[in-house]
């Protein structure tokens, strides 16, 4: 046994620093794809080389004595070290050499570290994938990351060179940490796909993608309103920190999660810390107010279920009389004579094995008493008659209420389940997330696209505050309508105007002590002189105007719909009232200077 341990360690060291030593070739290769040997294009050559080296693991490594130990039991062909510079090989005929040379390098020194440490340190295991570390997925993304930053100072982006042909470090270590980070997320992932083909590539792609978008972000833009990419970092930072921590807690589904991380870095990045808190401010309060108003839903309904709540009287109350005689059911009949005692008569002759049952078969009884239990939404059920009385008493006119039959359950419960959509606060969906976040996620990326033009800012601040103006609007007219169906009137009631007045006034504080009027009006910089008395009350008179009118065009929509409205209308309402939101408030951005 000591002997086979002693072997494997020594396979498995064999393999990891041969996984990183092969990084010495990333060095000449990544500059012959890049041109900087002369040869224009080099990337052909490039990929022609990984080409020769996938060739040569697949047919020289597998049959010589010394390759063969660097291989898993059982490859044949198509093993690690021809994977590998078939991804390698992919990747210089897709994308650019400096987005190659990182990817290379996160396989290299992250994935030699991940299986090293996480075989080395015992550690819990992943919960998309159990033959995963968390210790060997953080091994990669540390090891990856300068291994990565060097690759991007040899062969650099030539967007973000300065003036003497020298590579940005801010950029190169946005890259480099994007760069690691991806890598170990594929690295880690459960995919039927070789990790050594899906690594290089999946990187280049991530490199390639935040590369052109920190160009396209930063670009352009006036002094005191440009860009550091670095905050593109703390973006994808605090927002993968505050969507794990809601993931976690059960309020959203992992997709939600997912594009709330991403559409918070991105707004993080344009609108910084101020943008980002409002962003932040505005998603909680729309999900408390969600959770209120449904919390407010049921308890109406619960109370007032048996007053015509929802236009039946008939709908019976625990614990209450019922107004009018309850309906006959067929059912309901059926379960309560399966219940009865049987009628008198001649006794039947007994079988040569009679059961130990009584007269009413134990099936029927079981079948009864289960359509008994499963009717929902019905008070308790009287005590059943004494045997003595009469056989077939009980009968469609005389059926126990308690026995509610499935035309009453399901008009109850479908009108409960129709006025709100399905799930509570704990299941926010992806279409929940986007309808809220599309609208400001668009304003912040029209921010960079017009070179800086507050108007953007002002329009994204809009959308939040119709957002957080329609939760109120929800949330005032759950508690005031006790119970009754969602309609025009409910919407507009004093309640629901008092609860958006409330949520706008909140908002504006918010934006005002963020100080997101100061970067709307005056930049980024640091030294920015802060917004005016004049201009921050301008502004947040633009935002009530933009949230009254767009919350109550998303309450208007949700109340036109009815309470029979599916799931998505909510989600296309809140998104039609931070549109409508966006779009006035980018209006008045455009129309008056001073907003």
């Amino acid at each position: 046994m000591t002997a086979e341990r002693s072997f494997a360690s020594g396979f498995r060291a064999a393999r990891y620093v041969g996984h990183f030593a092969l990084l010495a070739l990333a060095f000449p290769l990544t500059w012959l794809a890049s041109g900087r040997f002369g040869v224009k294009p080099g990337w052909p050559w490039a990929e022609a080389a990984c080409l020769a080296c996938a060739l040569a693991g697949a047919m020289v490594v597998p049959r010589t004595a010394a390759g063969s130990k660097l291989l898993k039991p059982g490859e044949g062909a198509t093993n690690g070290i021809c994977m590998y510079f078939l991804g390698l090989a992919a990747a210089f005929l897709l994308f650019p050499a400096y987005a190659v040379g990182a990817g290379w390098a996160a396989l290299a020194a992250g994935d030699a570290a991940a299986g090293a440490i996480g075989s080395l340190l015992p550690s819990s295991r992943l919960q998309w994938n159990r033959d995963k570390s968390w210790m060997g997925m953080a091994a990669f993304a540390l090891a990856a990351i300068p291994a990565c930053a060097l690759l991007l100072w040899w062969c650099p982006a030539p967007t973000f060179l300065t003036k003497g042909g020298q590579p940005e470090y801010q950029y190169v270590w946005t890259l480099a940490v994007i760069a690691g980070i991806s890598g170990a997320m594929l690295e880690s992932a459960a995919f039927p796909l070789d990790d050594n083909f899906r690594i290089p590539v999946g990187t280049a792609l991530a490199v390639w993608l935040a590369a052109t978008f920190l160009n396209a972000g930063t670009s352009g833009m006036p002094e005191h309103r440009a860009f550091q990419p670095e905050w593109f970092l703390h973006g994808l930072g605090v927002s993968a920190a505050i969507c794990a921590a809601v993931f976690a807690a059960g309020f959203a589904s992992l997709p939600a999660a997912v594009a709330a991380w991403m559409i918070g870095s991105v707004a993080y990045f344009f609108t910084l810390k101020s943008g980002y808190a409002l962003l932040a401010a505005s998603a909680g309060f729309s999900m408390a107010a969600v959770a209120m108003s449904r919390a407010f839903h049921l308890a109406a309904v619960t109370s007032a279920r048996g007053a015509g709540a929802f236009g039946r009287e008939d709908v019976p109350v625990p614990g209450r009389a019922s107004s009018a005689p309850p309906p006959t059911s067929g059912a309901r009949t059926a379960a309560a004579n399966a219940i009865a005692p049987m009628p008198a008569g001649p006794e039947p002759k007994a079988p040569p094995n009679p059961p130990a049952a009584p007269a009413s078969s134990a099936a029927s009884n079981s079948r009864a008493v289960q359509d008994l239990q499963t009717a929902a939404v019905a008070p308790a059920a009287p005590d059943a008659p004494a045997a003595s009385e009469p056989p077939g008493k009980i009968g469609a006119s005389e059926a126990p209420p308690a026995a509610a039959g499935a035309p009453e359950a399901t008009g109850t419960a479908g009108e409960e389940s129709a006025a709100q959509p399905a799930g509570g606060v704990s299941s926010v969906t992806l279409v929940d997330a986007l309808s809220f976040l599309a609208a400001p996620a668009v304003c912040a990326v029209l921010y960079p696209a017009s070179k800086g033009h507050p108007a953007a800012l002002i329009a994204y601040a809009g959308a939040l505050c119709a957002a957080t103006a329609f939760a109120a609007f929800e949330t005032g007219a759950a508690y005031g309508r006790s119970g009754r169906n969602m309609g025009t009137a409910a919407i507009f009631r004093p309640l629901c105007a008092a609860a958006a007045l409330a949520a706008v006034l909140l908002f504006c504080g918010a934006a005002w002590g963020f100080g997101f009027w100061t970067v709307a009006v005056s930049g980024h910089e640091r030294n920015a002189p802060a917004a005016g008395f004049m201009e921050s009350a301008i502004l947040s008179a633009v935002m009530m105007v933009s949230g009254f009118i767009g919350g109550g065009a998303g309450g208007l929509a949700l109340a036109l719909a009815g309470p029979r409205a599916p799931a998505f209308v909510w989600s296309v309402s809140r998104l039609a009232a931070a549109s409508s939101g966006a779009v006035i408030a980018g209006a008045a951005g455009i129309l008056f200077p001073c907003a």
